[in-house]
């Protein structure tokens, strides 16, 4: 082929190479970022405006921020080591407090329910204050001798019924812990809180181990009777991290040992082993710069896939080393004449392979997963650097060989090419198409995956101490919220306050602890109203607060003073700006405000345990609607598991086409028949073991694709000569090599690798039994 001459070969060696060099200069200036924070695993958000919003204020409110709790039954002992711990935080490198004052100011709140006491009271106080005026200035009366009682903010002369002091007690979301400084204090101090924000905007990979390392630390000095848990995404992403760290190193070091050792049983020299690792290496170096240009930040998760581009890319060195060792040639031909000779006669497939490898990582791009991008990039970069290095510098270093040919490792080699002599019986080729037909059956029981667990199994011990610390100071979830809607903001607030009391009615049956909405701790005008004209007629406007002060001590000028501020405050309306305003910080990022004239709010829940509860309230409002991110994005894998079925299906058939169209025969489709029968097979192998597909089982079925479609090619390309003996022997070694490197990702404990290293093995096994299919499109046996 003239597009695959020498002169043409080197030109585009030469200008790969210093595009790598442009390349590898300018990302020496920027520099390399890693990721491992697990969202970035996920598909970008197609979701409305609202809830783009709102999943963007819900984590805006917990970014760059852990939360460590420490516990004991030894409250004083307790109090001691939280403030050790808050002065050796104050010297900490990366966090700093997250002060709760700079967002939530007590003394402005107080000022403004001192002014607006008379207009705010809770559901069940204003029931008790309508219905049992009596009992409730008696109450009042008691209050001034009685040790035990609810807390009182204002003094009694001027909230008398403590109105002020019931409100907070009612409302959690202002009472729920004792704050102390930065410490706060669960009610009956046996547990104490801090919230940390990091340092850096954003910490890179090296950063977030330093910065875990460092509250390590921290906590390691703590007496074995405090305990301590931890709960932050910063956990989660630096543990899997360091697991990703881990397996590439395993897969990486397994899969050389484990080629060493074949090259050495293979060629019986070390030289062909140093040369294919020359190549690889390049090839690897290659990859990374490329897919590092192309991409600002790197997922860890694309350097564990992209540790097994070394079983792939040392697929071409095998072919030009199989026909050196295991063809026949001239006896006066000398080391060099062999080796070009060799990269002459497996160049075509060599390109072949390289297209439909390219073509199969392509298909990734399908994908809205931002890692499947990068693991694409990463391996066709690296696989086209391979590729020319095979083709241009891999004969000059060859013809340094002596080679021998192993006749064990041929015997081995052919040992899949026997069964396929009984192609000519009628009942051989029926009885395939049988299995065929029974396992296209089989998929009729084929189920999907939508857990996220697909993707990355939680640390059980990081989820157990985030539980300890729901249980006990109750954080709302950023996971599950109702968003409701409304033309105008007081049809917004009105909705709010009636789907709040279902709410309170609701969390009594234990379909969750608590729940958090914008108007819980807020009264409606209508209600500050009627709250204030149940206070005028039955207490204040008949005398009866004012008899009560004056028997009580107070002086006769103060009494007077607090009735006409009584009087005064019935035009004194707690308005909603206002009270936003001055709302604590998991208030404020419910209310998504208006945007096309629209109005949106949000309503949180803790410890859901049962989200049956919304059926009823959905029914019952046109304009609220459920979410479950978790959920969604379970739902969003399950449909990118199908399509991805349908692109590969797709890629069938865009193959068989363009096989049709290279070699103008319709037996070639027997080359596809390699990769189809074997994906059909560990689809079906799946099934019957029960095991739900998820989107890393097909994205691995695509290069079960590639692979299939090589070796097929190079079957078919050997039997174009007598001598065929060096195909065989090169597909050996080729899934020998696939299975060294992706097998050993099916031992990841990462549940997405392990998905696509386990359908790699059983495809390359498959693919390696039913290469020989590929000899009968050109019909030798």
């Amino acid at each position: 082929m003239t597009l695959l001459s020498p002169r043409n070969l080197n030109v585009a060696l030469i200008l790969w190479i210093f595009f790598l060099l442009v390349l590898a200069i300018r990302q020496l200036d920027l520099g390399v970022k890693f990721d491992s924070d697990l969202r970035s695993l996920l598909p970008s958000s197609t979701h409305s405006t609202w809830q783009e919003q709102a999943e963007q204020q819900l984590d805006e409110f917990s970014q760059g921020r852990i939360s460590l709790m420490l516990s004991s039954e030894d409250s004083i002992l307790l109090k001691h080591e939280a403030e050790l711990l808050q002065a050796r935080l104050e010297n900490a490198r990366y966090w700093h407090f997250y002060d709760l004052t700079s967002q939530f100011s007590t003394s402005e709140w107080l000022a403004a329910l001192q002014a607006h006491r008379f207009m705010l009271s809770a559901d069940a106080t204003l029931k008790e204050l309508t219905d049992f005026s009596g009992q409730e200035l008696e109450k009042a009366w008691h209050s001034l001798f009685s040790i035990v009682q609810d807390p009182r903010p204002m003094p009694f002369v001027e909230d008398p019924l403590n109105l002020s002091g019931r409100w907070l007690k009612q409302n959690s979301a202002f009472s729920s812990v004792v704050q102390e400084g930065v410490l706060l204090w669960h009610a009956d101090r046996h547990a104490v809180l801090l919230v940390l924000q990091s340092s850096g905007a954003e910490l890179n990979l090296s950063e977030q181990k330093n910065a875990v390392a460092e509250i390590d630390a921290l906590l390691s000095g703590l007496p074995i009777s405090i305990q301590s848990a931890r709960a932050g995404l910063i956990f989660h992403a630096e543990q899997a991290a360091t697991q990703a760290e881990k397996e590439v190193s395993i897969i990486a070091s397994g899969s050389l040992v484990g080629i060493v050792l074949l090259f050495f049983w293979a060629f019986r020299s070390p030289w062909p082993l140093v040369i294919s690792l020359l190549v690889v290496s390049l090839g690897i170096i290659s990859a990374f710069v490329v897919t590092t240009a192309v991409f600002s930040t790197l997922h860890v998760m694309a350097l564990v896939f992209g540790a097994s581009l070394i079983g792939v890319a040392v697929d071409y060195c095998l072919h030009v080393f199989c026909h050196v060792y295991f063809s026949s040639g001239h006896p006066s031909e000398n080391r060099k004449e062999r080796s070009l000779k060799a990269v002459c006669a497996v160049r075509v497939g060599l390109l072949l392979a390289l297209l439909t490898s390219c073509l199969a990582y392509l298909c990734l791009l399908q994908s809205p997963l931002p890692v499947l991008y990068q693991i694409a990039m990463f391996s066709i970069a690296g696989l086209f650097s391979s590729f020319l290095l095979a083709l241009v510098v891999l004969p000059y270093l060859a013809s340094f060989i002596q080679a021998r040919k192993n006749q064990g490792l041929l015997y081995v080699a052919m040992l899949n090419v026997r069964p396929w002599s009984l192609w000519g019986r009628f009942q051989f080729r029926w009885g395939l198409v049988l299995v065929v037909a029974l396992l296209l059956s089989s998929l009729l029981g084929l189920k999907f995956n939508s857990e996220l667990s697909a993707l990355h199994n939680i640390d059980s011990e990081l989820l157990r101490q985030a539980v300890a610390i729901e249980t006990e100071f109750k954080p709302s979830s950023a996971n599950q919220y109702l968003l409701l809607e409304a033309q105008s903001e007081e049809a917004l607030l009105e909705l709010d306050r009636s789907v709040s009391k279902q709410l309170h009615d609701l969390m009594s049956d234990g379909y969750f602890e608590s729940f958090l909405s914008v108007t819980q701790a807020y009264r409606l005008k209508t209600e500050q109203r009627s709250t204030y004209e149940v206070l005028n007629e039955k207490y204040y406007g008949n005398g009866a607060i004012e008899r009560l002060l004056l028997n009580a001590g107070a002086a006769p000028l103060i009494v007077k003073e607090q009735m006409q501020g009584f009087n005064q405050a019935a035009t004194k309306l707690f308005e909603f700006k206002q009270y936003l305003d001055l709302a604590p910080p998991q208030i404020k990022q419910l209310w998504l405000g208006e945007s096309s004239g629209q109005w949106a709010t949000l309503i949180v829940f803790s410890g859901l345990k049962d989200p049956a509860f919304i059926g009823p309230i959905l029914s019952a409002c046109d304009h609220c609607s459920w979410h479950d991110r978790v959920a969604s994005m379970g739902e969003d894998l399950n449909t990118l598991t199908k399509q991805a079925l349908f692109f590969l299906a797709l890629a069938f058939v865009v193959a068989a086409l363009f096989f049709v169209f290279l070699y103008r025969r319709w037996a070639i489709l027997l080359l596809l028949g390699v990769p189809f029968i074997s994906v059909i097979t560990v689809l079906a192998l799946l099934t019957l073991n029960g095991t739900a597909i998820n989107l890393f089982h097909v994205m691995a079925l695509y290069l079960v694709l590639g692979l299939g479609v090589d070796y097929a090619v190079f079957v078919y390309e050997a039997n174009a000569s007598i001598d065929t003996q060096h195909a065989y022997v090169a597909v050996f070694l080729s899934v020998i090599t696939s299975c060294l490197s992706f097998g050993l990702m099916a031992l990841s404990a990462t549940p997405m690798v392990a998905s696509f290293g386990l359908v790699i093995l059983l495809g390359s096994l498959l693919n390696y039994c039913l290469s020989p299919l590929a000899q009968f499109a050109r019909g030798r046996v």
